[in-house]
C-alpha cells in the first residue's frame, strides 16, 4: 500500500513539472531573444508584442527592463514603428490620390475653360444673380469688412453694377424673397385688386424700389428698422441711398410713399389702400379724358 501511494505521488510531481514547464515555454515574453527580435528587427511597438504574447504591455515592458533590452524613446514608440510607417504609408497614398483628383479636375477646368464654355456659365445672367445674391450676404455677414471695405473697392464695385444695369444684365431677374411687413403690402394690393410689380428697377437707374404700381405712378418704400434707422445702416449710407430715391422720384415725375412698422396696422392699412385706390382711379379718369 505504501508502494502504491508513492508511486501516485511520483506521478503527480512529474506532471507539475510537465505542466509547469509548458506554462514556461509559453511565456515567450520572457526570452530576451523573442523581445529583441520583435521589438528591433520587426519594429513592434509594446502594444503589438502583448497581443502577440497575450499578455499587458507592462509585463512586456517589466521583462524588457529586467533582461537588459534597450528600448527606444518616448517619441521614437509613437513614430518608428511599423504601424506608424503603414498608417504614414496609407495617408500618403489617400493624399496622393486626392492630389490626382485635383489635378484631372484641374485639367477638365482647362479644357472647358479652352473651349469657351466656362464663358458661358460664367457670363450668364443666372450667374450673375446668383454671385450678386452670395455677396450680398457675405456683406451682410462681415465677411468683408477688412479686406474689401474701401473707397477704391467699393467704387470698383459700383462701377460694375453701374455697368451691369446700363447693358440690362439685371432686367427681369430680381427674385428677391419679400421680408414679413412686404408680404404684408402685398396681401394688402392684392385684396384691393392693385396691380404692383415688386423689387422694380426703373430703366436709367441702378437701385431697386420695393414696389412700383405704374396706374398711380407710385413707388412704394417699407423702410424697416434695421435696414434704414440702424447704427449700422446710417453707417453703410442708408441714408443717402433713401435720398437718391427720393429725388430721382421726384425729378421725373412719380410719387414715393414711405411706409414704416407702425403702418402695417389694420386702420393705417385701410387708409393706405384707400389711397392707393384713388391715386390708380385719378390716374385712369385723366387718361381717359373724363
Amino acid at each position: 500500500m505504501k508502494v502504491i501511494v508513492k508511486a501516485n505521488t511520483d506521478i503527480q510531481v512529474v506532471a507539475e513539472a510537465a505542466a509547469e514547464t509548458q506554462e514556461m515555454e509559453l511565456k515567450v515574453y520572457e526570452d530576451e531573444e523573442w523581445l529583441h527580435r520583435m521589438y528591433w528587427e520587426e519594429e513592434y511597438s509594446y502594444r503589438d508584442m502583448a497581443n502577440l504574447a497575450g499578455c499587458s504591455m507592462d509585463i512586456i515592458r517589466g521583462w524588457m527592463k529586467r533582461l537588459g533590452v534597450p528600448v527606444r524613446s518616448s517619441y521614437e514608440e509613437r513614430t518608428n514603428t511599423k504601424r506608424y510607417r503603414q498608417k504614414m504609408s496609407q495617408a500618403v497614398h489617400k493624399s496622393w490620390e486626392k492630389l490626382g483628383r485635383r489635378k484631372a479636375q484641374s485639367l477638365e477646368m482647362k479644357k472647358r475653360w479652352a473651349s469657351g464654355e466656362m464663358d458661358e456659365i460664367f457670363h450668364s445672367d443666372e450667374f450673375c444673380m446668383r454671385a450678386s445674391k452670395s455677396a450680398l450676404a457675405a456683406w451682410a455677414r462681415g465677411d468683408f469688412e477688412n479686406r474689401l471695405n474701401t473707397e477704391e473697392i467699393r467704387r470698383k464695385i459700383g462701377d460694375a453694377i453701374r455697368e451691369a444695369h446700363a447693358r440690362g444684365a439685371y432686367d427681369g431677374v430680381y427674385q428677391i424673397r419679400p421680408t414679413k411687413p412686404e408680404r404684408r403690402i402685398m396681401s394688402i394690393l392684392d385684396s384691393g385688386s392693385i396691380n404692383y410689380e415688386f423689387q422694380y428697377r426703373p430703366s436709367g437707374f441702378s437701385k431697386v424700389f420695393d414696389f412700383f404700381i405704374p396706374e398711380a405712378s407710385l413707388f412704394i418704400e417699407y423702410d424697416g428698422w434695421y435696414w434704414h434707422y440702424s447704427e449700422r445702416a446710417l453707417a453703410n449710407g442708408r441714408a443717402e441711398k433713401d435720398a437718391d430715391k427720393t429725388c430721382w422720384a421726384r425729378d421725373n415725375g412719380y410719387e414715393l410713399l414711405r411706409l414704416d412698422e407702425e403702418d402695417l396696422s389694420d386702420d393705417n392699412m385701410a387708409q393706405f389702400i384707400s389711397y392707393v385706390g384713388e391715386k390708380c382711379e385719378s390716374s385712369n379718369s385723366s387718361r381717359s379724358g373724363i
